[in-house]
């Protein structure tokens, strides 16, 4: 068994700097070529059972292109949409700054028990992904499984299949339509290997 993991190809926000979270962002046009490009490699290198999605716009483009190239439904996880950024969504990080420069000095975005104000804490992310992951891995043993989420989602399942603590994830830089394949035996750090951009 495998998982591929990928991270949604570029939106309009990510090429500005900006926070997206829960904003439905599409994919800009290099976002629709990295998961096209994504696509063609895969098919063309690794066979797939099935492909999980986030609902979130950004991330069912990415996985159609996929989907289109294996003739795979898709199949959707909430519990994988990306993290509330609360008052931070659609601001850069400089802005961020500006505008609330207490919460920003408190850091609420890297702490496990913190968030942006009206932002989910990344142990309410925790709690929700590793749901959605069970759910993935109880409905797909054996199987090649594709999921399309988003970078703090990428950071979670990396943390609960290879039982890497917070700070080793938070090291592990995601990239728009990055791969990350994750093999048994899981909770295991070398199971995790970056493979593509």
């Amino acid at each position: 068994m495998s998982i591929y993991v990928v991270r949604h190809g570029e939106t309009e926000h990510n090429r500005q700097g900006r926070f997206t979270g829960s904003i439905d962002a599409p994919l800009n046009e290099s976002g629709r070529l990295q998961a096209a490009t994504l696509a063609r490699r895969m098919f063309e290198t690794v066979r797939l059972d099935a492909i999980v999605s986030s609902p979130m716009l950004r991330a069912l483009e990415t996985a159609r292109a996929a989907a289109d190239a294996y003739h795979l439904p898709i199949e959707t996880a909430d519990e994988f949409v990306e993290r509330n950024m609360g008052v931070y969504e659609g601001l850069t990080v400089e802005e961020c700054r500006e505008r609330y420069p207490d919460q920003f000095a408190r850091k609420p975005t890297f702490k496990w028990d913190d968030a942006p104000e009206g932002g989910e804490t990344l142990r309410q992310i925790d709690a929700r992904v590793s749901r959605g992951l069970d759910r993935v891995l109880s409905a797909h043993p054996d199987k090649e499984v594709m999921i399309v989420c988003h970078g703090v989602v990428v950071m979670i399942i990396g943390m609960r299949l290879c039982g890497l603590s917070l700070d080793e994830m938070r090291g592990f830089r995601t990239e728009n339509c990055g791969l990350y394949v994750f093999q048994p035996p899981f909770l295991n750090a070398s199971s995790l290997r970056r493979v593509m951009p």
